[in-house]
């Protein structure tokens, strides 16, 4: 109301008592004194809604000022009008935002209105809430889904309790809560609980290597649930749409088993493209341009693996640990496991007794020792090894005497049979006649083979005389830690540092 609308209201009061005198003076009829009083309030009336008071147009929004919208719904455009007396000059209307009904929040709209040469504001307060509840959708046996209509797809949000009823039943109750505090209950009785996983089984062998523009040809899995049997064709396999076989690198390929319960389960299978089967320094950088040590021992397990591994706990590093055949027994199978259980990776280098004749005796001899040493691991300790070292590397010359020419077709062999070799770029000569009792000279070799910006892999030893390699270790993990290098063990995801071989 403007001010002139109050002026006027209060001389159409006072006009109003002076002609009520002035008829009553008159001694004039009361009907026409009221029917003049009636003629001045319609003149009133006409002027406050058809015409403007000197406060100019005016702006109003259906619903309010300050509107409440549900989440997802549409906001009106046309719930703001804008009028100067008879005429709507709601075209002339400017906002300076819309509300984004999609997101919750609170949302300021200025709307603008030039007219007649003058500007006016006026602001309206928008609030998109989430009221709604999720929706929880039992489905077969314990299965169950969680939708959301702000928050989507929230399953993982579910808790679930149980209860075992009198009757050896089983309650299930589920609850889930969205963003805004909006929750749902859901229950239901089943007689049998279903809370166990498929189990996936990777046909072929989990670590795959191909050769640059080779096919690759996934061998898939099968997955088998304890309540629904075979589930092998719900399978989804998923490589982050990365794999490229004309591009070198290592990429993973995970495979997703669900059952009907909504249990899943998962397994990974690595493949290798490579340039060539050999040396390759490519693959050798660090993305980071930060170098990395593998410390890796061969020969053991012994007395001497203990103390390695005493420092190797004290600084928190991990270590690599090629094992053979003839030095794995019960006495040293608690070291075995202690090396698993420590988070080491523990390797094979031998299951011929390391009798290079046996060892390397044939094309599979080799592949036969190695497939004996892994099934006693995975038996005794359910660890599936598949990182291995040929026994004096891939260049070795020991394997020409009883079988000239294998090294040029064995790397090839192992890599076919779901084993990653690795050989050394760094080398301790803790093996040497000369280096083999001396700490200094030991240290002296590792550190200086270092290089930043690789992957360097240390070749040491742990059979039970190689108390000297056990004394140059702490020193090698300080230099390590001091010059910025970090340590890991070899897994599955090292890209392979390989020799050329020679005996080809």
């Amino acid at each position: 109301m403007s001010v002139l609308h109050i002026i006027e209201i209060i001389i159409f009061i006072a006009a109003s008592f002076g002609i009520y005198k002035l008829f009553k003076a008159k001694k004039y009829q009361i009907p026409t004194c009221l029917a003049v009083i009636t003629l001045l309030f319609l003149i009133l009336l006409f002027q406050f809604v058809f015409l403007p008071g000197h406060s100019g147009p005016s702006i109003s929004f259906k619903g309010g000022d300050h509107l409440t919208l549900e989440v997802g719904t549409n906001y009106d455009v046309n719930s703001v009008i804008a009028t100067d007396g008879l005429s709507d000059i709601t075209d002339l209307l400017k906002a300076d935002s819309t509300p984004d009904t999609t997101k919750t929040g609170e949302y300021t709209i200025r709307y603008t209105l030039e007219y007649k040469g003058d500007v006016y504001y006026k602001d309206r307060v928008v609030s998109v809430v989430d009221t709604t509840a999720p929706v929880i959708e039992l489905k077969e046996k314990t299965a169950f889904l969680a939708m959301d209509n702000y928050d989507g797809d929230i399953t993982a949000n579910v808790q679930v309790e149980t209860e075992q009823q009198k009757d050896g039943k089983y309650l299930l109750t589920y609850t889930v809560s969205d963003s805004s505090g909006n929750k749902t209950t859901a229950t239901r009785t089943v007689e049998t609980l279903d809370t166990e996983a498929p189990v996936i089984e990777l046909n072929g062998n989990k670590i795959k290597v191909i050769m640059v523009g080779e096919t690759y040809k996934d061998e898939g899995v099968k997955a088998i649930d304890n309540m629904d049997g075979d589930v092998s064709s719900r399978v989804q396999s998923d490589c982050g749409g990365s794999f490229k076989s004309d591009v070198a690198g290592i990429y993973k390929i995970q495979y997703t088993a669900e059952d009907s319960s909504g249990n899943k389960s998962t397994a990974t299978r690595t493949v290798h493209v490579l340039n060539k089967i050999g040396y390759d320094s490519s693959l050798w950088k660090t993305p980071d341009g930060k170098g990395v040590v593998y410390l890796t021992f061969d020969d053991g397990p012994s007395e001497v693996t203990i103390k390695n591994l005493d420092i190797l706990k004290q600084y928190g590093v991990k270590a690599t640990f090629f094992i053979v055949n003839h030095n794995y027994n019960e006495s040293t199978k608690p070291i075995i496991k202690r090396i698993i259980e420590e988070g080491h990776t523990l390797a094979l280098h031998d299951g011929n007794n390391h009798d290079y004749d046996k060892t390397y005796g044939s094309k599979t001899s080799y592949l036969e020792g190695i497939n004996r040493l892994h099934d006693q691991v995975l038996a005794d300790f359910g660890y599936d090894a598949r990182i291995i070292r040929f026994p004096g590397g891939a260049s070795n010359q020991v394997s020409k005497k009883p079988s000239p020419g294998l090294m040029g077709t064995l790397p090839k062999l192992m890599l076919d049979n779901g084993y990653l070799y690795y050989d050394w770029n760094v080398d301790s000569t803790d093996a040497t006649t000369t280096n083999a009792k001396d700490p200094v000279a030991i240290y002296n070799n590792v550190t200086k083979g270092l290089k930043q910006g690789r992957i360097n892999v240390v070749l040491m030893h742990d059979i039970k005389s190689k108390t000297a390699t056990n004394e140059a270790l702490d020193d090698i993990i300080k230099y390590g830690i001091d010059n910025g290098y970090n340590f890991a063990a070899i897994t599955e995801d090292t890209p392979l540092v390989c020799h050329n071989a020679t005996n080809v």
